[in-house]
Formats: C-alpha cells, sequence, structure tokens
C-alpha cells in the first residue's frame, strides 16, 4: 500500500490563480465580494483521485473553473474561455506545484457556456492534470 500525504490541491489552485491573475484582463477571485463586477473568473470543484503503479504515485486532478459575465457577455465568456484555453496550452504543464510534484499532463476535459439565471450568463471549463508525486514508496 502507498502512503498518500501532501495532495496537490491547494497548491494547484493558487498557481492557477496567480497564473490567470497575470496573463489575461478579467478579474479572478478565490471568493467573490458582494459588489464584485462582470465579469469575473472564480473556482469551483477541485478534485484529487489517487492512481499508482508499481513505483509510482499520480494524481489525476480535475479544476472546475467558471466564468461570470452579466447578460450581454456572451462574447467575453467565450473570448474569456478561450484566453484561458491559451494560457493552459502554454502554461499548464509548467505550474509549480512544489517540490514533491511534477505536472505530467494538462488537457481541457469540457468547455461550456449557457445563460445563467442569478448573473445573466456563465461559462464553465474543465482541466485535467496528471501530476506525479516524487519520492513515493510503499509499506
Amino acid at each position: 500500500m502507498i502512503k498518500y500525504r501532501n495532495i496537490p490541491l491547494v497548491k494547484l489552485r493558487e498557481q492557477l490563480f496567480s497564473l490567470f491573475a497575470e496573463k489575461q484582463d478579467v478579474k479572478v477571485f478565490g471568493h467573490v465580494p458582494d459588489e464584485s463586477e462582470l465579469p469575473l473568473i472564480t473556482f469551483g470543484a477541485v478534485i484529487a483521485k489517487p492512481m499508482d503503479t508499481k513505483q509510482d504515485v499520480f494524481w489525476e486532478c480535475s479544476v472546475t473553473i467558471d466564468v461570470w459575465g452579466d447578460e450581454d457577455s456572451e462574447d467575453v465568456i467565450a473570448g474569456t474561455l478561450d484566453d484561458i484555453s491559451l494560457i493552459l496550452s502554454v502554461y499548464g504543464e509548467t505550474l509549480d506545484i512544489g517540490d514533491n510534484f511534477k505536472i505530467q499532463d494538462c488537457s481541457i476535459s469540457l468547455i461550456e457556456t449557457f445563460p445563467e439565471e442569478t448573473t445573466g450568463y456563465h461559462g464553465l471549463m474543465t482541466v485535467d492534470f496528471l501530476i506525479q508525486k516524487k519520492g513515493a514508496y510503499r509499506l
């Protein structure tokens, strides 16, 4: 049995937050203030599933990215998702998530846009990461 420890969820989310804040123009929030202006980006579910081989531990991590806009923001939402797709294509596998982990793969599994009753328009992207844990060992 492999010991699972130091699951990379928080560091992955922090690095994505910093990357999006630096590389595109829409504001990124961890917690959205009541008086915030649209459009904006938030993070939804971050899920990690262990996957190990005889020698190594890998984590399959999925991150949901939400882009929120008003009823006139359909083009802005689509453009922001396009920007995020390009950013992840260039930088996704190079994120620094600590000395114990290495991102082996970054891929987009879902992009969706739809009208939203409370804000106006909503975009959603699910990004999958394959992360290798360095120095894993068996009991």
